[in-house]
């Protein structure tokens, strides 16, 4: 092997050993390439897996800021329908509490262990029972006189007019005639009873306390216009306060009404109501209407 150097203005040298062991070298690894890089193939292809499972799996919290302000979480809320509008702060929950939710915020049906779930993370410890289909009383509308003839098909001939119509709406037995003016209604509430762990968290449930708003905010955002949630507590009377009648109190004072209960040598258990959360609430009175005068 020869080289001609640059410098020399051409001059042929003979090249030395290093060189030519090298050259040697580089040629026997170039031959046999293809059989070293099909065995370690193998090794690199698990290496780029095992970094891509890595970063795959720790680049979330790795980039999470306080209160789901990176990209990441505002993209995990639009996914959930609660990219705009600040939904989540208007029902008085931040959007790092409604990132718990997303595994059931994407459900299209809205199950009673689906509910069961949001309550158990709204209060955790508490024991949960729904009960769907729950009965509810409704207004059955304007009442019907009831006649002793059924529908008829059409208004009889020769009759006026004013009588053909009220024939025509005539009601008897067997017509769906309803006794009555409420009615046993199934298909749109349910109910959900919670057992407390302990007395502190009973008190919190009540009405007005900070756990039952943000219980009634957590239903609010899962549920929203399918159905109405009848909420009740079941705790015993041993997590009760003791009825006392004095200006401080060591522990959660009694509420009347709720959790003041007279002692007792046996245990039993109270029934406290804790709310309905209303699909269509019944609207309030509005202060700009002017009532009439006559």
């Amino acid at each position: 092997m020869r080289e001609s150097g640059a410098a020399r203005a051409g001059q042929h040298l003979a090249s030395g050993r290093a060189v030519r062991d090298a050259a040697r070298r580089a040629v026997c690894v170039a031959e046999g390439h293809e059989a070293v890089e099909a065995f370690l193939d193998q090794f690199n292809h698990r290496y780029v897996a095992l970094l891509y499972r890595a970063w795959k799996k720790y680049r979330y919290p790795e980039s999470f800021r306080p209160s789901g302000t990176d990209a990441q979480s505002r993209n995990l809320l639009c996914l959930a329908g609660f990219g705009g509008g600040d939904k989540p702060a208007r029902s008085g929950l931040p959007d790092s509490r409604v990132l718990a939710l997303l595994g059931l915020m994407v459900q299209r049906t809205r199950t009673p262990e689906g509910l069961a779930g949001v309550v158990a993370l709204a209060v955790p410890g508490v024991e949960v029972r729904v009960d769907e289909f729950w009965p509810t009383l409704r207004r059955a509308g304007q009442p019907q006189p009831l006649t002793s003839s059924g529908r008829l098909a059409g208004p009889p001939g020769g009759l006026p007019s004013g009588r053909a119509a009220e024939d025509s709406q005539r009601r008897g037995p067997g017509g769906g005639y309803v006794l009555g003016n409420r009615l046993a209604y199934r298909s749109r509430a349910v109910r959900v009873t919670l057992c407390p762990s302990d007395g502190q968290q009973a008190h919190d449930l009540l009405p007005g306390a900070w756990l039952h708003r943000e219980l009634m905010a957590f239903i609010r955002l899962y549920v929203g216009t399918k159905a109405d949630v009848h909420l009740r507590m079941e705790v015993s009377s041993r997590l009760a306060p003791a009825p006392s009648v004095s200006i401080a109190a060591a522990g959660p004072a009694p509420r009347l009404g709720w959790t003041v209960v007279l002692p007792s040598d046996e245990a039993r258990t109270i029934t406290i109501a804790l709310g309905v959360y209303e699909v269509s609430p019944t609207p309030g009175p509005n202060p700009h209407l002017v009532p009439l005068v006559t």
